[in-house]
């Protein structure tokens, strides 16, 4: 099944990191060098090859890719880009070269999204290197860029955050993204393999058709005769889904009482 519905960037530490370098010494050196970072970054893949990288990345997705600029026979990594279609297989992708001057710019445009640059990682830099990637991390983070969304039909590619997404509903073959601004993205993915994707601390399943965000609802109460209905604003007209048992102690905690 085709996945429209993906995680765009990581959201807990530490990373499931990726390494692709063809020098030995210098994987041996970031292994060193990163080792003691285990708080943030967690090796689970170091590839030589090109063939290397690409057998890990079709095989799983990791949460940070350090990539040598240049890999075997005059491959770089935007060989790596152009085999793995699935941009999320990267993870945050941050890049290293010593020779930084040979990067073209014009591939730089052409990535399938933003790369930080960094100077080769050793002893000296690691730090500021750990540094600069918290930033970036909790940068890309704050800036609610959580999941990449592919709609059905237009194929149009949005990026949403949790407070972006009310509730997400079920339908015979596609699924409903409900969001706060009032518009709905339908995505032919099922909703059990939307639920993992998504924060865990404020998504919940709270009917077989629905997901919900807790910190959305404002309510809940009967509609149209029927029990049981959560409500997202104050207008009982307004967007509304079904709830079974399981979620009062979510709500709870918002002080959001059921009747």
């Amino acid at each position: 099944m085709e996945h429209n519905f993906i995680l765009f960037c990581p959201a807990s530490l530490p990373l499931s990191t990726l390494i692709v370098e063809n020098d030995k010494s210098d994987r041996d050196d970031l292994r060193e060098y990163l080792g003691p970072h285990s708080d943030i970054i967690a090796i689970e893949g170091i590839a030589s090859t090109f063939a290397e990288a690409i057998q890990l990345l079709n095989r799983r997705t990791f949460g940070l890719s350090i990539l040598d600029y240049k890999l075997d026979h005059y491959k770089t990594i935007f060989n790596l880009f152009a085999v793995i279609k699935d941009a999320s297989r990267f993870g945050t992708v941050v890049f290293t070269s010593n020779y930084p001057d040979e990067i073209n710019a014009y591939d730089l445009l052409e990535a399938p999204f933003d790369l930080p640059l960094h100077k080769p990682i050793d002893e000296h830099s690691v730090g500021e290197f750990i540094e600069k990637l918290r930033d970036y991390l909790t940068l890309k983070l704050a800036s609610k860029i959580t999941y990449k969304v592919k709609e059905v039909g237009t194929g149009r590619v949005f990026k949403l955050a949790d407070d972006d997404i009310l509730f997400i509903s079920a339908g015979n073959n596609e699924q409903e993204i409900h969001c706060t601004d009032g518009s709905l993205i339908k995505v032919r993915q099922s909703l059990e393999s939307i639920q993992p994707i998504l924060n865990q601390s404020i998504f919940m399943q709270t009917h077989r058709g629905y997901i919900i965000n807790t910190n959305k609802v404002v309510s809940s109460g009967s509609y149209m005769g029927e029990p049981r209905f959560l409500f997202f604003d104050n207008k009982k007209g307004g967007p509304k889904a079904k709830y079974t048992k399981g979620l009062e102690a979510a709500l709870a905690a918002r002080g959001v009482p059921l009747d």
